[in-house]
């Protein structure tokens, strides 16, 4: 793994490319409080609540609402506008992604 991954992943203010951070509601491992305030630091990033959804959202009941939402993220990502060193607005401010403001579980 690059050294400058590990540095970004402790600061998130390094890292240049949208971020999509994916938390449940009842997640007794990590505090919502706190995931939210450290996805802040990251200057693109969207912090989607997953209702009901635990430490492990990918894995657990709320699986496939987690997986939709990492799914449309990927989808407004794509359709942004491409240039010649790839999709426009990617070390963009979070403005230039359209936003999930909240995601509820189905279940």
């Amino acid at each position: 793994m690059p050294a400058g991954w590990l540095a970004a992943a402790a600061d998130l203010g390094l890292v240049r490319v949208p971020v999509l951070a994916v938390h449940g509601d009842a997640d007794l491992v990590s505090p919502v409080r706190a995931a939210r305030a450290s996805v802040t630091k990251a200057p693109s990033a969207e912090f989607v609540t997953i209702a009901g959804g635990r430490h492990d959202a990918l894995n657990d009941a709320t699986h496939r609402t987690a997986a939709a939402v990492i799914v449309l993220f990927l989808e407004r990502l794509r359709a942004l506008p491409q240039t010649e060193s790839g999709p426009a607005g990617l070390a963009a401010p979070a403005a230039a992604l359209p936003r999930i403001a909240e995601w509820t579980s189905w279940a």
